[in-house]
């Protein structure tokens, strides 16, 4: 479903706290979407250290669709990043 104009979904807000989210070093969830953030903040940056080294923008979504169709750890998952 779209957004009526001027609305921000989820994705808009982690891009949009992006910066200020990845300085703290603690994070309070207060419930599913406070996780989902996380979760998001993570992706990003995952997608951000794939692409450092690209030599064009190609090469950068070549190595983000790859990330995107890997197999990714979920909660409760020993390699979990969060635990």
């Amino acid at each position: 479903p779209t957004l009526p104009p001027g609305e921000d979904d989820i994705i808009d807000e982690t891009l949009y706290y992006f910066k200020s989210n990845v300085l703290f070093r603690n994070f309070e969830v207060k419930g599913p979407s406070d996780r989902l953030l996380v979760y998001l903040t993570l992706f990003t940056t995952e997608c951000l250290k794939k692409i450092e080294g690209a030599a064009s923008q190609e090469d950068a979504l070549k190595a983000v669709t790859s990330l995107a169709l890997e197999p990714f750890a979920i909660p409760g998952d020993s390699s979990f990043p969060l635990g």
